[in-house]
């Protein structure tokens, strides 16, 4: 047995960014951000008999923990191992016996709603069980299976001998089917759900207004409402939900196989819309003459195309390709774009993605430069939106750390950058409880320090 991480990030910085999430999610009632969780760029494997709190990036509020028991099976952290997220992917495989795998976050600050959202593939559906609950109490800290009385609600898988699998929603009544098919291994599904353990019935929107009544849940499944208002399992009423979990047992040679990435939760679920276009992780690169465009939609559903548009002043744009879009099921989508002939000097880009019903939105503005001197830059500035686009100038290739200092000298946001050379612009968001103010913005290699200032609005 193994057990080796190799983390590229920093972790205690990590924490201060999930903390700032944290604390507006669940202090504000108001506010209905969706906080995302994913594994970052790490790669390691987990694989000893018992339990790790720190094989998984770690939030301040809530810990994560992953434990192996007696049948053998790991967690393993892979870098783009199945195209289901962006970057690093938790593949984790069940135990060959009843002594389970589990893996969990539990003790986040609490609230009595609760969205979550994950992106889930199956492989090697042959024999055993997966189980998917979310509720709180001991149960999420602990090696054991669930207890009922701990769950708001829950999936169980079962890989069958044919490869098929079949999947039962775990609410009040027992063990409610899927329809078959909804569940297929190799494939990549988007996994909702919408809880209610209050008094009051909730309302929000997703292809729609949407309601939900207390006690109640909906399941979304592909962008499909598969589920809707099935009463809670055995959580007792007006409890807080706090924790969720995965764990599987009783597959043969350890064959049954999950993979998680890009897990969403909100506190308060009211005022969520299921957009067809939530753009994310909107880059470029330079190396030589060409740019590279990456981009990712989060949630895309009923998208024809998206338009490359590049201008070179910031103002007036005009097409450079376009891709047609290829999942629209409300999962992630991810795509390419090289622009073989950028203008001379700085490039401006943006994404036009273009809705079947002809209605057209746009990501935000990247710069990039393809000049010869080394130097970092920042657009916006001043920024107003909370976010902003780093843009490294014909540096080598390295691992960077990018941090945002204030006037008092505290480090509010740190970043980590592996650059494969020449020059990049990413786009970075920034902890919303940041304040209007003058800040430092460095780049660090193993070698150089470059700085520059930042003006927040």
């Amino acid at each position: 047995m193994n057990y080796t991480v190799n983390f590229s990030f920093a972790r205690k910085s990590i924490l201060n960014i999930f903390c700032c999430f944290i604390l507006l999610i669940f202090f504000n009632p108001a506010y209905t951000q969706v906080w995302s969780y994913d594994f970052g760029t790490s790669t390691g494997q987990f694989d000893n008999p018992g339990s790790s709190m720190d094989f998984l990036p770690q939030p301040l509020y809530g810990v994560t923990r992953v434990s192996i028991g007696n049948g053998g099976g790991s967690f393993s952290l892979l870098n783009a191992g199945t195209e289901l997220g962006s970057l690093t992917e938790l593949e984790a495989t069940a135990s060959s016996s009843n002594s389970i795998n589990k893996v969990s976050l539990f003790d986040c600050t609490p609230g009595l709603t609760a969205y979550m959202k994950y992106n889930v593939r199956f492989k090697n559906a042959n024999s055993g069980e997966w189980y998917f609950y979310i509720g709180s109490g001991s149960s999420f800290s602990n090696d054991e299976v669930l207890e009922a009385s701990q769950a708001f609600a829950g999936i169980k898988w079962s890989f069958n001998n044919d490869g098929s699998i079949d999947a039962f929603l775990q609410g009040d009544g027992g063990s409610s089917p899927f329809d078959a098919g909804t569940f297929q291994p190799n494939l990549n599904y988007s996994v909702e759900f919408f809880l209610n353990n209050g008094d009051e019935i909730l309302h929000y929107n997703h292809s729609g207004s949407r309601e939900v009544l207390p006690k109640n849940m909906d399941v979304w499944v592909n962008g499909v409402l598969v589920f809707d208002d099935v009463i809670k399992f055995d959580l007792a009423n007006n409890t807080s939900i706090d924790s969720w979990m995965f764990y599987g047992e009783s597959s043969e040679s350890n064959a049954a196989t999950l993979i998680l990435d890009d897990i969403e939760f909100a506190r308060d679920f009211e005022a969520i819309v299921t957009l067809p276009t939530r753009f994310y992780n909107f880059n470029a690169s330079a190396k030589g003459q060409e740019i590279n465009l990456y981009w990712e939609n989060l949630t895309e559903s009923n998208i024809q195309k998206y338009f490359i548009e590049r201008s070179a002043n910031g103002t007036t744009f005009s097409s450079a390709g376009q891709k047609t879009a290829y999942l629209n099921n409300g999962g992630k989508a991810i795509y390419n774009f090289t622009d073989a002939a950028p203008n001379a000097g700085n490039n401006f880009y943006r994404i036009k993605a273009l809705e079947v019903s002809g209605n057209a939105l746009y990501s935000a503005v990247v710069r990039i430069g393809n000049g010869k001197k080394q130097a970092v830059s920042v657009y916006p500035n001043p920024v107003f939106e909370k976010r902003l686009s780093i843009q490294l100038q014909n540096f080598p290739k390295d691992q960077y750390k990018v941090y945002l200092i204030n006037a008092a000298a505290q480090e509010q946001l740190v970043e980590t950058i592996d650059h494969k050379g020449g020059s990049l612009a990413k786009w970075i968001e920034l902890p919303a409880t940041l304040k209007s103010g003058v800040y430092q913005l460095r780049v660090k290699s193993a070698s150089e320090v470059f700085s520059t200032r930042v003006v927040l609005y």
